[in-house]
C-alpha cells in the first residue's frame, strides 16, 4: 500500500513541500547570503557568434554585511516558482551537456587518486573531506567555470563548514523546540551558524553553463539575482555533500565486505585497458554501479513529504484529500522484505537486470521520482562510477570496525542522508 500511495504522491501534480520545511528555507536563506559575491558582474558568456559582457547583474551583497536573501531556496521552494525555475534549468543536464563535463571529472578524480597515495600504508583517515573536495572542485567548475583547487589548496575548512551548516539545518527543520527564533538563538546554534556561514563565504562564484540557462531567465524578467545565486549554490551545496557521503560510504562498505571490492576491483581490471579508467568505460563497470545503488538503498534520504495542494487518487479506490501533509518514509520502503531478498545485508545483487526487473516500480526511490526527480542524477552517477573505479584501481581499502548482522542496527546522524557516527575511518593500501 505504501508504495502506491508514495508513487501516487510523487506523480501527481503536488510538488509543494510541508509546512516545517520553512524552518529549512529560513535557515538556507541565511546560509547563503555571503559577505562578498564577485558573482556576475561582469560575466562573458558562450555565444555561437561570439562573447559578450552581462553587466546588469551587480553583487546582491557588498563586502562587510549580512544580508537574508529574499528568494526561496530552490531546493526546497514549491508551486508556480519551483516549475518556472526547473524548466530554465533542466536542459543543463541534459546527456549532450553532461558530456562537455567529462575532462574536469577526469582532471579532480585523477588529482583526488594521486593525493590519497599519501594516506596509504598509514592507520586509519576519515576519507570524507578529501571526497567531499574532489566533488566541490567537480562541481563549482562544471557549472560556474571556476578552479578553485580546494584539493590541492588544502581547503578543509569549506568542507567541515559545509557539512556543519547542512547538520544545523537539518536539526533545526525536525526539532519543533528550535523552530522559536528566540530559542534557537538561546541555544547558541545562531551564533555556530553564522561562524560556519562565514567559512563558506570565501568561495569564488562565477557562472558557466548552468548559469547560462538562469540568465536567460533573468533576461526575461523571471528571475532575480537572488534567485540565481541561490539556485547556483543550491546545487553546489546539496550536490557535493550528497555525492560525497554516497561515494565514502561506497569506500567503508567496500573496507566492510572484502569480498564485494575484490569483484568490483576484478570488473575494473577487465573492463579499462592500459590500466587506466576512462570515461568511456563508466556504462560497462555495472557492478559499481549496483555498489552505489545499494548504497544509497541503505543510508539516501531517509524520506521526503508534500503539502497536498489538490486529491491524489491512488489506486484501490483509495483518494487523499487536498490539504493533507504526506510524509513519505524511503528508509523503510527501502528495507521492505517484500521487495528486498535480505533487506539488511549489503546485498548489491539487489540491483542485478533480473532483480530490477521482477521489483516494482517505485520500489527504490534514491533520487526520487516524478516532477521532483533529482535532475541531477545522471551526471552524478556518472561522476561517482568514475571516481570510485579509478580509486579502486590503485587502492585496496580495509578497516578494523565489524559490521553489524543488520546494517539498520548502525548508528547514523542525518546530515540530508544518513552519516555514520563512527565516520568514514578506512585504511588505505596501493596495490
Amino acid at each position: 500500500m505504501f508504495l502506491r500511495i508514495s508513487q501516487a504522491v510523487l506523480h501527481s501534480r503536488n510538488i509543494d513541500k510541508t509546512y516545517h520545511y520553512e524552518h529549512f528555507k529560513m535557515d538556507t536563506k541565511s546560509t547563503f547570503a555571503s559577505s562578498d559575491y564577485p558573482l556576475m558582474r561582469h560575466h562573458t558568456r558562450s555565444n555561437p557568434l561570439g562573447t559578450y559582457k552581462h553587466e546588469r547583474l551587480e553583487p546582491p551583497i557588498t563586502k562587510g554585511t549580512t544580508k537574508v536573501m529574499t528568494n526561496l531556496y530552490f531546493h526546497v521552494s514549491s508551486g508556480a516558482e519551483w516549475r518556472f525555475r526547473r524548466n530554465i534549468t533542466n536542459p543543463s543536464f541534459r546527456t549532450n551537456v553532461l558530456m562537455l563535463f567529462d575532462d574536469n571529472i577526469y582532471h579532480h578524480s585523477k588529482v583526488f587518486v594521486d593525493q590519497l597515495g599519501q594516506h596509504a600504508g598509514g592507520g586509519e583517515v576519515d576519507i570524507f573531506v578529501p571526497v567531499h573536495l574532489c566533488y566541490i572542485d567537480m562541481t563549482i567548475e562544471n557549472m560556474c567555470g571556476i578552479q578553485l583547487g580546494g584539493q590541492e589548496n588544502r581547503l578543509t575548512r569549506l568542507s567541515t563548514a559545509m557539512s556543519g551548516v547542512a547538520e544545523i539545518i537539518v536539526e533545526r527543520t525536525f526539532s519543533i523546540l528550535l523552530w522559536t527564533d528566540f530559542v534557537y538563538s538561546l541555544t547558541g546554534k545562531m551564533k555556530l551558524l553564522n561562524q560556519l556561514v562565514d567559512e563558506n563565504q570565501s568561495v569564488p562564484r562565477s557562472p558557466k553553463i548552468y548559469l547560462d540557462r538562469l540568465l536567460d531567465g533573468f533576461d526575461a524578467g523571471g528571475l532575480t539575482k537572488d534567485q540565481i545565486v541561490a539556485d547556483v549554490l543550491d546545487l553546489f551545496f546539496a550536490g557535493t555533500i550528497t555525492a560525497a557521503i554516497t561515494t565514502s560510504w561506497v569506500f567503508k562498505y567496500l573496507a566492510l565486505y572484502p569480498d564485494t571490492q575484490e569483484r568490483a576491483y576484478q570488473e575494473i581490471k577487465e573492463t579499462c585497458v592500459d590500466g587506466e579508467v576512462k570515461l568511456n568505460d563508466v556504462s560497462k563497470l555495472t557492478y559499481i554501479e549496483m555498489i552505489i545503488k545499494e548504497t544509497l538503498r541503505h543510508v539516501g534520504t531517509p524520506l521526503t513529504s508534500r503539502n497536498l495542494t489538490e486529491d491524489v487518487k491512488v489506486r484501490g479506490n483509495m483518494t487523499i484529500p487536498a490539504g493533507t501533509n504526506v510524509v513519505m518514509c524511503f528508509h523503510e520502503l527501502h528495507h521492505d522484505s517484500q521487495y528486498w531478498q535480505r533487506p539488511g545485508e549489503f546485498y548489491p545483487e539487489h540491483f542485478s537486470p533480473a532483480n530490477e526487473r521482477r521489483r516494482p516500480k517505485g520500489a527504490f526511490n534514491a533520487f526520487l521520482s516524478g516532477p521532483r526527480i533529482c535532475p541531477g542524477n545522471k551526471y552524478a552517477m556518472r561522476a561517482m562510477v568514475f571516481l570510485i573505479a579509478s580509486t579502486l584501481l590503485r587502492y585496496k581499502f580495509s578497516t578494523d570496525e565489524k559490521p553489524p548482522k543488520d546494517l539498520r542496527e548502525m548508528e547514523y546522524r542525518y546530515v540530508f542522508m544518513l552519516y555514520p557516527l563512527s565516520g568514514f575511518r578506512v585504511k588505505i593500501r596501493q596495490r
